[in-house]
């Protein structure tokens, strides 16, 4: 039987022919570049470094696609007119030039949090200071060995890397939760809380997750 995921195709439908900025060239959003192309989307990739320190076989994709990419520290001054944002783990979503942006009606998310909004299944979402991937993937063998699906995200499995920041805007998988070098001990522990709240805002509505931490 084929199973319909309803929101998965709105925002499929979304997204076609739209302008799209992704920022950051990491291992969260390269899976996002055939994923756009084949939807039809115009998609612009942002990257404060130069181009022999990215994946070269991401780089060469975007050529081939004809997609922008603008790399440098001031990158994000082409960051302009774009209906939706992808930011990477790494990217704070108070930038400037994000704000700015968004204030201009642009949709700001992330790969992680897209997944979030239209995963219709059961999520499981790891935290803490040490000990992440190993519960992480004790939980996922034990999923599988009983015969249920289940798929590993985060910077172990599928592309689904993830960071505290991300989890106070939507965020899960079963997936490595982790402080980035520009957190602010306040908010990593103002995500925890909302994490272990059990539900996400998402949109209009919310999403159940099981947390672990």
């Amino acid at each position: 039987m084929n199973l319909v995921n309803k929101k998965l195709d709105e925002f499929e439908n979304y997204i076609r022919g739209k302008k799209v900025a992704i920022i950051g060239l990491g291992v969260s959003n390269i899976p996002l570049i055939d994923y756009f192309y084949n939807l039809g989307a115009s998609v612009a990739f942002f990257d404060k470094r130069p181009v022999e320190k990215l994946d070269k076989e991401a780089v060469q994709k975007i050529h081939n696609y004809n997609f922008d990419l603008y790399l440098g520290e001031n990158n994000l001054e082409n960051l302009k007119g774009f209906s939706i944002i992808f930011r990477s783990p790494s990217c704070r979503p108070d930038t400037p030039e994000i704000i700015d942006e968004v204030r201009k009606g642009a949709v700001l998310t992330s790969e992680i949090e897209m997944l979030m909004q239209t995963c219709p299944a059961t999520i499981i979402g790891i935290t803490g200071s040490d000990g992440k991937t190993t519960t992480t993937s004790l939980i996922y063998e034990i999923i599988k060995q009983s015969g249920k699906k289940c798929y590993l995200g985060g910077n172990i499995g599928k592309n689904l890397k993830n960071s505290s920041f991300q989890c106070s805007g939507a965020s899960g998988g079963i997936s490595k939760i982790f402080v980035g070098d520009n957190q602010k001990y306040t908010e990593y522990q103002e995500a925890k809380q909302t994490a272990t709240s059990g539900y996400y805002k998402l949109g209009d509505g919310y999403a159940k997750i099981t947390l672990i931490s």
